[in-house]
């Protein structure tokens, strides 16, 4: 009797591991809340994945092992910089739904996110989120 095959880990189960998670994750209390959220209402691999599609380019991957796919590289990343790509992630999340929340642009993962904000502040929603952002680290290294 064989073993059933398990597959692959992927950059957002990567990023969920317990170590990852504590590195990655815990930049902010704010940030961390918001991950939790969106893993325990099945948001997290779409909106990690959707992230990570826009702001790999401007990750530092020149140390990264080389990877022959966009999933490969992404799991590269998560391996090699959680925190970044997390800080990353959450950044590009919050400005993107800033900037794009309740137009025709939009993703389902800016309307969970603002949604997930509006709950928390309502009427401080904005500045709120732009609060978050000001707090963080930029993660692109100089």
């Amino acid at each position: 009797m064989t073993a059933p095959m398990t597959a692959p880990m992927t950059a957002p189960d990567l990023l969920w591991q317990k170590e990852a998670r504590h590195h990655a994750l815990s930049l902010s209390v704010e940030m961390h809340g918001y991950f939790d959220f969106l893993h325990r209402n099945g948001w997290f691999d779409d909106a990690v994945d959707f992230a990570l599609d826009q702001v790999l380019e401007f990750l530092p991957t020149d140390d990264v092992a080389a990877a022959d796919t966009l999933e490969h590289v992404k799991t590269a990343v998560v391996q090699e910089k959680p925190e970044q790509v997390g800080n990353a992630v959450f950044h590009f999340l919050i400005n993107d739904t800033l900037e794009k929340a309740g137009t025709a642009g939009a993703h389902p993962v800016h309307a969970v996110t603002h949604a997930y904000y509006w709950f928390r502040w309502r009427d401080d929603t904005v500045p709120g989120m732009r609060r978050l952002l000001a707090e963080l680290p930029a993660f692109v290294e100089e």
